[in-house]
């Protein structure tokens, strides 16, 4: 029906790039801190390692069936790779808009098609015992 594709394209046209912003600023922005004002690649490294534990610690909630360990550890290497790409567009040099504006970008999209499988049921069918 139709009010179902407006609630669809409601969700991801709103929720899901809103939730990407509030999320790379939380994670990705202490970064671009780090490189500024301690440069070099370990420190870097570190607050990304650390920033992805705890990116991949707060969606542990998710996908119930398998949850825990599983989510939190796959959470987390996603973490890594969006820390990873801001760092590769110009967050090591203490740049902001550009590695920030990537990284929402891939985290939308990410977010985007993981809401399309779950809601098609394919994240269902793949969490079923």
């Amino acid at each position: 029906p139709p009010e179902y594709l407006l609630i669809f394209l409601t969700i991801m046209l709103g929720c899901a790039p809103f939730n990407s912003v509030i999320e790379e600023l939380i994670f990705r922005a202490p970064l671009s801190i780090a490189g500024r004002f301690r440069p070099g690649h370990r420190v870097a490294m570190r607050c990304a390692v650390v920033s992805s534990i705890i990116f991949g610690f707060i969606h542990g909630y998710q996908h119930s069936v398998t949850g825990g360990i599983v989510t939190i550890f796959v959470q987390g290497v996603m973490g890594m790779m969006f820390s990873i790409s801001y760092m590769k567009c110009g967050g090591m040099e203490g740049k902001f808009w550009r590695p920030i504006g990537v990284t929402i970008t891939i985290h939308t999209l990410v977010n985007m098609v993981l809401l399309c499988l779950d809601i098609n049921g394919v994240i269902g069918e793949l969490n079923a015992p």
